[in-house]
């Protein structure tokens, strides 16, 4: 499975779909066309308190394709890097080395 490539951003403007206001992920599709990676319906206004949050995670996904890059690079430099020795148990999962943390990661993002 591929996705579209990077760079994504998020669009500066709402799409409107029927009564929805969306705020549109895009991709550059060839260099030249963009494309709709994925839209998020604006539940609430920007003035509501969750509007903020919305749009926190709008950017985080916009940068998935640069952080899957960027965790493909390091996991490049240490693809035999593992925490059995009882190093490196940091980040999300306290239990779980952080190299098998990105390779996890990296194979979770390419459908696998």
């Amino acid at each position: 499975m591929k996705h579209t490539p990077g760079p994504w951003k998020v669009s500066n403007s709402l799409r409107h779909i029927g009564k929805r206001s969306v705020q549109s992920i895009v991709g550059d599709c060839d260099g030249v066309t963009s494309v709709v990676v994925c839209d998020m319906p604006l539940e609430y206004e920007p003035t509501h308190a969750a509007y903020p949050k919305m749009m926190a995670d709008a950017y985080l996904i916009s940068c998935a394709p640069d952080l899957l890059s960027a965790l493909k690079a390091i996991m490049d430099d240490n693809a035999d890097r593992c925490g059995d020795d009882g190093n490196y148990f940091l980040g999300y999962h306290e239990n779980i080395c952080i190299y098998c943390q990105a390779r996890a990661a990296i194979a979770k993002a390419e459908g696998k």
